[in-house]
């Protein structure tokens, strides 16, 4: 279908063969989705898919009262445990902050000391032969 546009004294003017009228572009390409979500840290909106990463309420939560919102206390406060530990959806940005050091967590002295408490066991081929003929 040639595109057609109305002149002045409302003629319809053809604008030539290199001019089609094309349906919206939502039925070109089937549903367009410009549904935007919100990330759970920084509070800005994103498309779904480039919300990657996933953090509990109460990490989010804990990040927001480091960087001094009383509201974040607040809602430390008053939420039920339950719910703090509902997941949120957060940017790739926002997801680097949540996740936890390394370097200088508590989590690497908690490893080595289960590693030191707990006995090791190796299961050779030759042990578990030994342990097949003494049954």
């Amino acid at each position: 279908m040639l595109g057609r546009w109305k002149d002045e004294d409302d003629k319809s003017v053809s604008v030539g063969p290199w001019y089609t009228v094309r349906a919206p572009v939502s039925q070109q390409m089937g549903k367009v989705t410009t549904k935007k979500e919100q990330c759970g840290l920084c509070e800005l909106y994103f498309l779904p898919h480039n919300l990657t990463g996933i953090a509990s309420w109460k990490a989010v939560l804990l990040k927001r009262e480091e960087w001094g919102l009383q509201e974040a206390s607040q809602k430390l406060k008053v939420w039920a445990p339950t719910r703090l530990y509902n997941s949120v959806k957060l940017c790739a940005f926002c997801a680097q902050l949540v996740v936890p050091d390394m370097s200088t967590a508590d989590f690497p002295d908690y490893l080595s000391s289960v590693a030191q408490s707990s006995p090791k066991r190796t299961y050779s081929p030759q042990r578990l032969r030994d342990s097949e003929h003494k049954d």
